[in-house]
């Protein structure tokens, strides 16, 4: 069953059902998807399996539109067709065109509703464009909205300054968060329908000169739980990968920057377990995607569990395999080789930009050399770079795939250190790192940037976008 609490409305699903039709047959558009050149208009309603109703409403939608309904409450549907068929002509054109113009919204300024709408437009076209996070910038007379679209921010518009006030409060509301403090940086959250999947929005507001500062973190119920083969990998790369992860235990490290995938990967790791014969719990800062068959929790900084108490609370649940969201500390970094030691698989991360630096993060946090060359099972370092758009030729301003940028999602890249009996020894003497790098490259490792450079060579990026990543020429 949806809720149609949170609906934000689809301009396209609207204009594919009249208003007097939607009211008297009580069905809620949500969406409008293309498959196989089929378009099929998503509705809700109280009984999806009425094949009256639904011939009728087939009879009554655009030509060439076919029909999917979905259940919702019948109490919630009166406010939903209100919410949909409120907009007014101006603005469902102005959502349809991707853009809001500082001119137009003046127009629009007198409705009640306006700051409603104007948020809603800019969830939906952020949901829309692929948007990670959506920034909501104040300036001295304006207030810049940007998109982080395949891991760089794009400027989506410029809105007056004077709205920033009524956004803020709108955004607070929805996300529980309190409207009067302005001085200190808050956390919240809150759920949205957009496009017929709910979606969490993960705010951040921190206060600057200009006022304050909003980060919205979008969660789409379509982010599936990938699995290695998603990952596109290399083939001897998945190969090692899918073997390490059968191990019945040691530490398995993933390393990188915020935003490289490394939680990603630890997801397609785990999804290579069988979760039914196995207890595979984790320990995350904060869960993003629920799994089915997972133990999954959250740290607490407010009850006073961190990532090495809740370790430690972890290992009374007899489980098998564990994932540890990131290590940050000493505690951390004792509880998670306390855990390998005791036999069990760890998965983890660290930030470190390669992997012989995530090993000396680990020693930085205290960690023997001699415990890490018994349990260490094999350190992964990785990025993200954007794949070259398909669809157009050099990123054509006129393309609505990459919209000019050239570039249409990210492919991994990944450097895969298996610890093997040398390096075991070489780690457990305390040997320096080009000790470490030589003996690695004699044993097959291969550089992150070599593993983006077969990238460019195959087509899949290009050679700016790995001096973007990785800050060097490639």
């Amino acid at each position: 069953m949806i809720s149609l609490n949170h609906l934000i409305p689809s301009p396209e699903a609207i204009a594919c059902l009249d208003e007097s039709v939607a009211r008297r047959l009580r069905v809620v558009p949500l969406a409008v998807s293309c498959e196989c050149a089929q378009q099929t208009l998503l509705v809700a309603c109280e009984n999806p399996s009425d094949t009256t109703l639904i011939g009728r409403l087939a009879r009554q939608v655009v030509e060439d539109v076919s029909v999917k309904a979905v259940v919702c409450r019948s109490d919630e549907m009166a406010a939903a067709l209100d919410k949909c068929y409120a907009q007014s002509d101006l603005w469902m054109q102005l959502i349809n065109q991707g853009r809001l113009e500082l001119s137009s919204l003046h127009l629009m300024q007198e409705q009640a509703d306006f700051i409603i709408r104007l948020l809603d437009s800019i969830l939906l076209c952020g949901s829309r464009q692929g948007a990670s996070d959506i920034h909501l910038s104040p300036q001295k007379q304006s207030v810049q909205v940007r998109f982080r679209v395949d891991g760089v921010l794009r400027q989506f518009c410029m809105i007056g300054k004077s709205l920033h006030s009524g956004l803020l409060v709108r955004i607070k509301i929805l996300a529980s968060m309190d409207i009067a403090e302005t001085r200190c940086p808050q956390d919240g959250q809150f759920s949205q329908l957009v496009d017929a999947h709910d979606i969490d929005f993960r705010v951040s507001c921190f206060p600057t000169v200009s006022g304050q500062n909003v980060v919205l973190r979008l969660l789409t119920d379509q982010c599936k739980l990938d699995t290695l083969e998603q990952l596109s990998l290399p083939v001897e790369l998945h190969d090692a990968l899918a073997s390490l992860i059968q191990k019945p235990d040691g530490l398995m490290l993933v390393c990188g920057p915020t935003g490289s995938g490394k939680s990603t990967t630890l997801h397609a790791l785990l999804n290579e377990r069988d979760a039914l014969s196995l207890n595979i719990m984790t320990l995350e800062d904060p869960v993003e995607r629920p799994v089915d068959g997972i133990c999954q929790s959250s740290i607490d900084a407010k009850h006073a569990m961190d990532f090495s108490q809740g370790v430690r609370a972890l290992l009374r649940q007899d489980p098998d395999v564990l994932l540890i969201g990131e290590i940050r500390d000493a505690p951390s970094c004792a509880m998670a080789l306390r855990a390998a030691m005791s036999g069990h698989q760890v998965l983890t991360t660290v930030h470190a930009r390669s992997v012989l630096a995530g090993l000396s993060r680990l020693r930085e946090l205290g960690s023997l050399s001699s415990i890490l060359a018994n349990n260490l099972v094999a350190i992964a370092s990785q990025r993200l770079v954007r794949k070259v758009c398909q669809h157009c030729e050099a990123g054509g301003e006129q393309c609505s795939h990459c919209l000019g940028s050239g570039y249409v999602g990210r492919q991994v890249v990944l450097e895969l250190l298996i610890i093997t009996p040398a390096l075991a020894a070489l780690i457990a003497s305390s040997a320096t790192h080009q000790e470490l790098l030589d003996c690695a490259l004699l044993e097959g490792f291969i550089p992150l940037q070599e593993q983006g450079i077969r990238l460019v060579r195959q087509g899949i990026t290009t050679v700016e976008e790995l001096d973007r990543v990785f800050g060097q020429s490639s």
